[in-house]
């Protein structure tokens, strides 16, 4: 009980993401397992724990980070003994035999383990992010075995600094060095040219390699006699297997297509993507609008993987609605794995413009968006650029009968004001907070005049500033705001309107 309660203690610390819950499950289950004298199954417990999560939240399946977590997994569970026997071989020509046991303890977490874990994740890295990483292997022979000091040295230094500062302080001081060698080896390799290539890799690709691995490994943790027999069945039973499997993946993909067909009803995603401002518009045929990226494109394309269908890699446009380089960081990734058909810019473009390079990636022509430029969509959604002034930020707002969204993720104060100094009537069902709730936005004027039914802040666990603040949230109460929804707590917003209801679902 007391090491399941450390394990799930653990999970809340680091955040609980999909991939920590995993391996949560995982380690309960083998706790559980060692105290009733059962014995822990690698496999059955892995495909226990992604029922779970998936069951719970089914978008999960197309969380990279789970991906990766779930592969890394299985290439433990699959190929580790063959891989610590090949190199027990390899090491038996140089060494004596006690040596060789001595020099395969050393060698088995660093190098057969990260060779495992390699296996099963570099297709899904290079498809995913499309770069593969010559020098993780080597990376990973220097730094993960200080791994277990930063991690128990951590936990003693945060149940000491509970009790005593001073006492918490003296242990940390213990985990820096470790962790700072960690990071320098990372750095130091990270600056070679050599570290990491280009590669590009279809999704075709990636499913017949991890189709070709698992049989590889599923046949290797057979015994021999029932392998022997398993491939006799299917030499036996091969075409009927053949049409029945490809009947099945043709059903599941057609049906996969079928559920994510549009629905009439206009779909607005608030994305979790941390730090930032990504709203995903989906109008009642199924145009798709991408309005503003955030900061990470890690984040961006793994928000978008789990709301748009997995087929889907085009944009019907993009918004731009501030002439930032942080704010728009997410982009450029962005448009090496989606197209879209036309580039929007509600900003302004200064002299410096940062959108300079990013425009250079894109094939569609941009279009400067100017103030009074309404885009109808020809199902009933009406998308608006307001950008009072010379304000360097621009507001987007969508109505759709009776629903409104305004969003004025980048607006200052200042811009808010010269928005309403114009006379335009910015009431609005749904109000996304500016700068994720910053005081330095967000007026009561404006919040008047808005007088939103709901507000959602887009802002990152954990954020320094203590985002959305507390004036801010004072203020949104003296408005009369129904609720506030939060990316961080909430997780991706999903908001749902026919034109005359509004419907709120959230990620977690």
């Amino acid at each position: 009980v007391l090491a399941s309660s450390a394990i799930a203690a653990y999970a809340v610390l680091v955040g609980g993401d999909p991939g920590v819950l995993r391996a949560v499950f995982m380690g309960i289950l083998a706790l559980v397992a060692s105290r009733t004298g059962r014995r822990a199954h690698g496999l059955t417990s892995l495909a226990f724990a992604v029922w779970v999560l998936s069951v719970l939240d089914p978008g999960v399946l197309w969380d990279i980070g789970f991906q990766l977590s779930v592969a890394a997994t299985l290439g433990l569970v699959l190929f580790t003994d063959d891989l610590t026997a090949l190199l027990r071989r390899a090491l038996r020509r140089f060494f004596p035999t006690p040596t060789t046991a001595q020099l395969v303890g050393w060698l088995s977490e660093p190098l057969v383990v990260s060779v495992a874990a390699q296996i099963a994740t570099t297709s899904l890295i290079v498809y995913t992010f499309g770069r593969l990483s010559v020098a993780s292997l080597f990376t990973n022979l220097l730094i993960v075995p200080v791994q277990p000091y930063i991690m128990i040295g951590g936990w003693l230094a945060l149940i000491a600094g509970s009790v005593s500062i001073t006492f918490g302080e003296a242990l940390a001081w213990g985990v820096w060095l470790p962790l700072t060698y960690m990071l320098r080896v990372i750095e130091a390799l990270a600056r070679f040219s050599w570290s990491s290539a280009e590669v590009q890799l279809s999704a075709g690709a990636v499913w017949l390699i991890c189709a070709g691995l698992l049989l590889v490994g599923m046949s290797r943790v057979m015994h021999p006699d029932d392998r022997a027999a398993a491939w006799a069945k299917v030499r036996g039973s091969l075409p009927a297997y053949s049409v029945g499997g490809a009947g099945l993946i043709v059903a599941l993909l057609v049906w996969q297509v079928a559920l994510r067909q549009p629905d009439g009803r206009l779909h607005v995603w608030f994305l979790d993507v941390g730090d930032g401002n990504a709203v995903l518009i989906e109008t009642p045929r199924g145009a798709q609008v991408l309005i503003g990226s955030g900061e990470s494109p890690i984040r961006l394309q793994a928000a978008l993987g789990r709301v748009m269908p997995f087929q889907d890699r085009t944009l019907d446009a993009v918004i731009l609605t501030r002439d930032d380089a942080g704010e728009n960081a997410a982009l450029a990734a962005l448009f090496d794995r989606y197209s879209t058909r036309a580039l929007l810019l509600a900003a302004p473009i200064g002299e410096h413009s940062h959108f300079t390079e990013l425009l250079d990636q894109v094939s569609a022509e941009p279009i400067q968006l100017q103030p009074g430029h309404v885009i109808a969509t020809g199902d009933g959604v009406r998308i608006e650029p307001l950008a009072p002034g010379a304000a360097r930020a621009a507001a987007v707002r969508v109505t759709y009968g009776g629903a409104s969204f305004l969003f004025c993720a980048g607006f200052a104060a200042h811009e808010e004001i010269a928005l309403l100094e114009t006379g335009y009537y910015p009431r609005s069902t749904v109000f996304q907070l500016s700068g994720g709730g910053s005081d330095r936005a967000n007026t009561a004027r404006f919040l008047a005049a808005v007088r939103p039914q709901i507000a959602v802040a887009a802002v990152s666990a954990g954020n320094l500033f203590g985002l959305p603040h507390p004036a801010v949230i004072e203020r949104l109460e003296q408005a009369e705001v129904q609720r506030v929804y939060r990316t961080d707590r909430d997780g991706t917003i999903e908001m749902i309107s026919d034109g005359v209801t509004l419907k709120v679902q959230t990620g977690r």
